[in-house]
C-alpha cells in the first residue's frame, strides 16, 4: 500500500512498500519500500531523489552501485540509501511522478 505525508507548503512525502526489486538482491532485501518527494511546484521540478531501505545488498556481495548512497529520507524521518536518478530534459506533461518511479525500480534492479 502506498503511504503519503503532507508536507506544509503543499507538497507530500510518498512511500510505496513491497516494491519488488528482483535477484540481483539479497532475498532478505530485494523487496523494500521507495519513498520520495512530490514539491509542490509538481508537475515542473523533478522527482528526485528516491530512497529505499538502509539495509539494501546486492546478492552477489558486491557494493551497492554509483548513484546509490547512504542517507536519510527525511520525510517518513528513516536511514536509507538514496537512488540518484535525475532526469535532465524532462517532459513534465510526459514525466509523471508514477513514471519516474517506474524507471527508478526498473533502473535499480537492472543495476
Amino acid at each position: 500500500s502506498d503511504v503519503y505525508k503532507r508536507q506544509g507548503q503543499g507538497g507530500a512525502y510518498v512511500k510505496a512498500n513491497a516494491v519488488d526489486l528482483g535477484p540481483r538482491y539479497t532475498s532478505a532485501t530485494r523487496t523494500t519500500w521507495v519513498g520520495f518527494h512530490i514539491s509542490f511546484q509538481y508537475p515542473i521540478p523533478d522527482i528526485y531523489p528516491h530512497h529505499v531501505r538502509r539495509d539494501l545488498a546486492r546478492a552477489d556481495g558486491r557494493p551497492l552501485s554509483a548513484g546509490m548512497t547512504f542517507s536519510r529520507f527525511e520525510g517518513f524521518s528513516v536511514e536509507s540509501v538514496q537512488l540518484s536518478r535525475r532526469s535532465h530534459h524532462r517532459d513534465p506533461a510526459m514525466e509523471t511522478a508514477l513514471v519516474k518511479l517506474m524507471k527508478v525500480i526498473d533502473w535499480a534492479a537492472r543495476t
